[in-house]
């Protein structure tokens, strides 16, 4: 091989090889987004978990202090706090799939 031929061997190379760079950057770049969103994303989840955790505590709460002669009162809670612990349950499962 002559010396024209190896540089232009070699010029192809790092045409290929930055080109190839610049394909990883723009792939890490779209990566740092996504993980951001997916930051955001669990920040959000876990701001809802601790609602939904103190609506449950306040829900055990009012059902610990219960009157037993108010049976409707007490079902009314008990249906809350299952539709609580249903959210709850549903964010985890999310939370663990993200």
């Amino acid at each position: 091989m002559n010396y024209k031929t190896k540089t232009k061997q070699i010029e192809d190379k790092i045409g290929l090889l930055a080109a190839k760079i610049q394909d990883l950057r723009a792939e890490n770049e779209k990566l740092r987004e996504d993980k951001q969103k997916l930051n955001a994303e669990t920040a959000e989840q876990k701001a809802k978990i601790g609602v939904l955790t103190h609506k449950l505590e306040k829900t055990q709460a009012a059902l610990e202090k219960k009157d037993e002669g108010e049976p409707q009162k007490a079902e009314v809670m008990r249906e809350k706090l299952d539709r609580y612990i249903k959210e709850l349950d549903e964010v985890i499962e999310w939370l663990q799939k993200n």
